[in-house]
């Protein structure tokens, strides 16, 4: 039986305060640990592409819902958050197809990226983008 490494472990101090967006981000991290598990276990580029597709796709998911909260709060921060996903985004793709063509380390890289962002803009400082988000939906009677 294999034991599956955890890359970034969930913790409560993660959460923003907004049921939804916490649970999306704790799919967000589950993705990000079978990524480093499978990147470490040597695991076919198939089966690399599959996940990325997945975090990709379940990214935008998890972006339209936060973008939705804001939009029906009228978050005064909606566009500067909003272009924050934005980049991600752009640069998340601009990855993607460097991976394609195969260049080396280029699945760490991702790994790394992803890993550094969901830090910095959801779970890093106690002013994260996400952080301010949680804290005005809470101020708005969102849970």
């Amino acid at each position: 039986m294999t034991t599956k490494k955890v890359y970034l472990e969930w913790d409560e101090s993660f959460n923003c305060g907004v049921e939804i967006v916490d649970w999306q981000h704790r799919r967000l991290v589950d993705l990000l640990n079978l990524l480093g598990d499978a990147i470490v276990q040597g695991r076919s580029a198939g089966v690399l592409g599959e996940i990325f597709g997945e975090m990709y796709h379940y990214a935008g998911y998890h972006f339209k819902t936060e973008e939705k909260l804001m939009q029906d709060h009228d978050y005064p921060d909606y566009e500067a958050h909003k272009e924050i996903h934005v980049l991600f985004t752009h640069d998340l793709i601009k990855l993607l197809k460097r991976d394609a063509k195969g260049e080396a380390e280029m699945d760490r890289t991702l790994f790394r990226f992803i890993t550094e962002w969901l830090l910095k803009h959801t779970f890093g400082e106690t002013d994260s983008a996400d952080r301010r988000m949680g804290r005005f939906m809470n101020e708005c009677g969102v849970r």
